[in-house]
Order: C-alpha cells, then structure tokens, then sequence
C-alpha cells in the first residue's frame, strides 16, 4: 500500500490577509485575524499555531449564530471546511482580502448555505500524487545524521580535528509525478510544487512535512526546511533556481516529472 506525503509550509498573516465578513442576514459581522505565522492545520490539541482553529475561534466568538462554528482542514482531501453549523440559517461569507480567500483556496463570495467547502487546496500546502521514490530512512524517523565536524592536514602531514554538531537531513525523491503536480496552470491553483516552492521554499519559511498524510499528532510531523540537493554544513546557500529540483522523466515531450530536494531538520 502506498504512503503518500504532504508538506504544510508557514504562512504569514499581515493586514493584507486577515480580514473577512459573515452575513446570516441581519447584519455583517467582522471576523479579522490575529497577525502572525501558522500552519493550515495541526494536531489536536495545538491550537494557537494552526490557522484553522484560529479562524474558527474568531468566528466562534461572535457568539448567536455563530457558537458552535467548526473550521477545518481534511488531509485526505486537501481542502478546508468552515461550517457554521447553524441548524439551518444561511450564512454569506464575503472576503475583504481577496488575498486571504485564495490562500485558503476558496472562489468567490461564499452564499446560500451554512456549510463551505473550499474549492482549491490551501496555499502553502504541497500534496504530491505520488509516495516518495526515495528517501534516507524510513517513514518513521526518515532522517539520517550528517555531521559537520572539520578535518584538515597541514603541509607537513599534521592532522587536525575540529568537532562540530550533528543535524538531520536527507535527499527526497519523487519520479514520474503529472505536471499538475509540479507546474502552475489555469488549472493547478494552489496545488503544484511551483506555488509551493514560490510562498514557502523562496521565502526561507519552515515546513511541517508528514511522511504519512493520514496521521496527525505532535510526533507524525518532522519540521524542516527545503535546500539545494548540494547543501553542504557550513556553507552558506541560497534556495536556488526551481528548475535544480525538477526534470522531466520524458524529455521529448511535456511528460511526467521527477523531483528532487534536500530537507534538514529544524531543532
């Protein structure tokens, strides 16, 4: 049976993303995000670094209609929910920031239900669909040590040592993923690998990767970011062109893709 993965990036809230407006027909109502960086989603019991439990919280604190409001985030679908469980009064959903309605990945004015079902994957989030070809480990700890310690021999055969530090890190590989999985089209919003690698991996920000998307408590994610496949310890690098990690497994033609990145634990 095939373990598929999933890589929830940060995002960012600013004034430019926090704000919507919920109508259950008397009157808007404000709903405006504390400014910070989550994850879409957590595990139970996290509350204030998960973006949809902070959404659902500040929707549940309108109180009246809007008490007993869930917000959340399927990993099996890849999309978010918010259902204001009202008992059968509709509820509009207008998104001040147009900005916030596509990082969640919902299109146009939310209206005539009390239930949403968003129509894209959130931003920030890459599902690929396929398990990982190649990886240093196993599922379960996935990682393998690299240590920096330095060796050096001078001119006159003398060796010296200087010892450094043990991180985690590995080589992953995906082969023959569809370009859905990988490029940006009309119709690819929010789930390629390019998205991903411009609003998470270009902008320097850690990743919650689950090397088993069905699973979620503290210990189901390993936290990392994303480096060239040539990262060495104690060098500088930068994120690099996109086009380093993907190659096509058919180069005569647009065909199916292999991917290929570097993850090093965050501690």
């Amino acid at each position: 049976m095939t373990t598929y993965q999933q890589y929830l990036g940060q995002i960012v809230i600013n004034d430019t993303n926090d704000d919507f407006t919920v109508d259950d027909g008397g009157g808007s109502e404000a709903v405006e995000i504390t400014s910070g960086t989550y994850y879409i989603s957590g595990y139970t019991g996290e509350s204030t670094d998960q973006l949809c439990d902070v959404l659902q919280t500040k929707i549940r604190a309108l109180g009246g209609v809007y008490a007993a409001a869930t917000v959340t985030y399927s990993s099996s679908t890849g999309l978010a929910t918010i259902d204001f469980a009202t008992g059968g009064t509709n509820i509009t959903v207008l998104w001040d920031d147009t900005a916030l309605q596509t990082l969640l990945g919902f299109a146009g004015t939310q209206t005539g239900a009390e239930s949403y079902t968003a129509t894209y994957p959130p931003l920030c989030v890459w599902r690929p669909s396929l398990g990982l070809a190649e990886y240093p480990g196993d599922l379960a700890t996935w990682w393998l040590p690299t240590s920096s310690s330095m060796v050096t021999v001078g001119p006159d055969g003398t060796i010296t040592t200087i010892e450094g530090n043990t991180t985690n890190d590995g080589i992953f590989e995906y082969r023959n993923l569809p370009e859905a999985d990988i490029k940006d089209t009309s119709l690819t919003v929010n789930t390629t690998l390019q998205s991903f690698w411009e609003n998470v991996v270009h902008k320097g920000r850690q990743i919650r990767c689950y090397p088993d998307r069905t699973l979620n408590t503290v210990s189901d994610f390993k936290t990392a970011v994303w480096l060239p496949t040539d990262a060495e310890p104690g060098e500088p690098v930068t994120a690099g062109p996109f086009s380093a990690h993907i190659g096509r497994s058919i180069g005569s033609y647009n065909g199916l893709w292999n991917v290929s990145f570097k993850l090093a634990e965050m501690v």
